[in-house]
């Protein structure tokens, strides 16, 4: 790529999440004599700063679990950057990506007047358009927005959701079988879950005994609800917890959320306990309405009902392995879960 060719300073990443490594290319820049610049997040500014960083230069992590450079190190002339290497979830032929959420990306490449701007990543995440509302480019007049796909790169600016409204949301789910049988409902076999957040800021891990369907759909619950004070619930340990709980600072219950399809008593309790409760069924929900509906359940107009897609979970379910690594983009409804090389899609539905 000619642009890297001539290029004098890079402004690189350090990959986390399963990022593409970019190790190896930084050191082959260096041994042309590239500087590298890398990023670190000034939690005072709320913005991206390029600091420089050479060979044997220690990395800090930072409050996002991030490794990045020491406050101290020297600071990167904006205007000297000639390349800048942009990390992201999934990218599009026109130029938008999806990012991780806080915007920082959006915010530093219009302030790089002289930089090629390059989206690193797997053949995978190119999809024909990213999942995601109203977008815009950083820098409507930039000539680096054009998309290169050549072995699994774009060339591509930030995309953004809109103030207020969920139009998407991106959580990491990573699986780990401490045993050779996973599903068993013992303890020393029983499957943990962890997710990440889009801000890489918060991290949770449970154990959770039952059959896989149910765990698939606690953990996507969990995904779609991802907030800050989310939790899975004790599960077998303590039946009165939902699946998933929203709760504050002072440990008051939020946002209830069940998966399947709770008694009415149950969402009565719920309803009372939480501001709101949530379900997310995954079987044909049309008896258990009928009998929500002909009993007595606190602030029925407010549940909030949905159905998973039946499809997404019965492929999800046929592919679990003893290991499993999932991101998750979802937009106003629909569902793109991809796992490895594989994307499966789905569509959930609202209830009345």
């Amino acid at each position: 790529m000619p642009e890297l060719a001539s290029a004098k300073v890079v402004a690189a990443f350090v990959a986390i999440h399963g990022e593409v490594n970019l190790a190896p290319a930084v050191q082959r820049l260096r041994e042309r004599g590239v500087s590298i610049a890398l990023p670190r997040v000034d939690l005072e500014e709320q913005a991206i700063v390029l600091h420089a960083h050479g060979p044997g230069d220690v990395l800090e992590e930072s409050g996002f679990g991030v490794p990045e450079p020491s406050p101290d190190a020297p600071r990167v002339e904006l205007a000297s950057v000639d390349v800048v290497l942009v990390p992201g979830l999934a990218f599009d032929p026109n130029g938008f990506r999806i990012g991780y959420g806080k915007g920082y990306y959006d915010q530093l490449l219009p302030t790089l007047p002289n930089a090629f701007r390059l989206a690193v990543g797997y053949d995978f995440q190119l999809v024909v358009e990213v999942p995601s509302l109203p977008r815009r480019r950083a820098g409507a007049s930039d000539r680096h927005g054009h998309a290169n796909a050549a072995r699994g790169v774009s060339s591509t600016t930030e995309s953004e959701p809109r103030g207020g409204t969920t139009n998407r949301s991106f959580v990491e789910l990573e699986r780990s079988w401490p045993s050779a049988r996973p599903f068993t409902a013992s303890r020393s076999s029983s499957p943990t879950w962890s997710a990440a957040s889009t801000s890489r800021s918060t991290f949770a891990s449970r154990s959770i005994l039952g059959d896989p369907r149910r765990m698939i759909a606690r953990v996507l619950a969990y995904a779609l609800q991802h907030e800050e004070g989310i939790d899975f619930g004790r599960g077998l340990s303590a039946t009165d917890d939902p699946a998933v709980w929203v709760r504050d600072p002072a440990g008051d219950v939020r946002v209830w959320v069940e998966v399947g399809q709770p008694s009415p008593e149950r969402l009565h309790r719920a309803s009372k306990a939480a501001g709101r409760t949530v379900v997310y069924a995954y079987a044909d929900p049309t008896p258990w309405l009928r009998e929500l509906d002909k009993a007595t359940v606190h602030r029925r107009e407010a549940l909030e009902l949905w159905v998973l897609p039946p499809s997404l979970l019965d492929a999800l379910e046929a592919a679990l392995e003893r290991h499993e690594r999932w991101s998750l983009t979802v937009n106003e409804g629909a569902l793109y879960l991809t796992r490895g090389e594989e994307t499966f899609e789905g569509t959930l539905e609202r209830l009345p």
